[in-house]
């Protein structure tokens, strides 16, 4: 997972131009085995049915796009994008998310709903990428009862999580 997240780090595209980024996410998903398409120009939808699926669906969503911001770490795995950096995390939260949907990979046998996964570009852009992937309606075929969108948030100490329901950061 480390090695994930630098080399999405390193390679940062601007919103609603992450063709690289989504081609990454594509192939991690097809080498876990997971149907996948696309909805527009980047955004990836993965779907995970499990072994008992029943008749509702779980959407998780990461965003996937980086920001106008030149990197000045001097670490190995700096952006190697003049000007464009994952200077708010999104690196991570893919990373979690593709965690996610290699551990739901593996354990499908336990899962009781179909699972969407949303990877989602061009939050960090106006009009958001939010708004053109609900435009394309790409949970038409499912009857989502929960939606999660994860962000990272550093003012947290490491190993706790936090929630709420309803819209946040909306």
């Amino acid at each position: 997972l480390t090695a994930c997240r630098r080399e999405l780090h390193a390679h940062p595209e601007l919103g609603l131009n992450e063709v690289q980024t989504a081609a990454f996410i594509e192939a991690k998903l097809d080498e876990w085995h997971i149907p996948h398409h696309r909805v527009g120009k980047t955004n990836v939808v993965g779907v995970l049915k499990g072994e008992h699926p029943g008749n509702h669906t779980i959407a998780l969503r990461a965003d996937i796009d980086a920001l106008p911001i030149q990197e000045l770490n001097d670490v190995p795995y700096r952006s190697q994008t003049d000007g464009v950096m994952h200077a708010c995390g999104h690196d991570g939260h893919m990373t979690i998310l593709l965690l996610f949907a290699r551990w739901i990979a593996k354990n499908r046998a336990h899962i009781h709903c179909n699972i969407v996964l949303l990877f989602q570009p061009g939050e960090e852009v106006c009009p958001g990428g939010a708004s053109m992937v609900m435009a394309e309606d790409p949970f038409r075929d499912y009857r989502v009862v929960a939606f999660v969108g994860e962000h990272v948030a550093p003012e947290m100490a490491v190993g706790n999580l936090g929630f709420r329901s309803g819209k946040y950061m909306a």
